[in-house]
């Protein structure tokens, strides 16, 4: 599920707990979805050609590797750069996973 709202959006960077690992970088606060599922953010930039293209296959990647990676329950935005659209989906997950984790042991 998106993050929708720029209140929400802005409430999750400010609020939450931040890490990177690799070319992703997180903010995660506590989720404020009644369900209980994932509330995910993207801020993710692309220069050169194809520029829209490479963005939006940024953005389907990242989602896909939130959907495995397990993370119900938290508002969680991700920064990403177009360094990431050279990984492969499972260095992204992982990427995604230690990222969190991360920002879940620091205070």
């Amino acid at each position: 599920m998106a993050l929708r709202g720029r209140e929400r959006f802005e409430r999750t960077l400010v609020q939450g707990r931040r890490a990177r690992s690799g070319p992703l970088a997180v903010a995660v606060a506590p989720g404020t979805d009644p369900e209980g599922s994932l509330r995910l953010g993207l801020a993710v930039r692309v220069s050169g050609k194809a520029r829209a293209v490479r963005r939006n296959r940024l953005r389907r990647r990242l989602r896909a590797a939130a959907s495995v990676a397990g993370l119900e329950g938290r508002d969680v935005v991700v920064r990403a750069g177009a360094e990431a659209l050279g990984l492969d989906f499972q260095e992204l997950v992982d990427h995604f996973r230690r990222a969190v984790a991360r920002a879940e042991r620091s205070s």
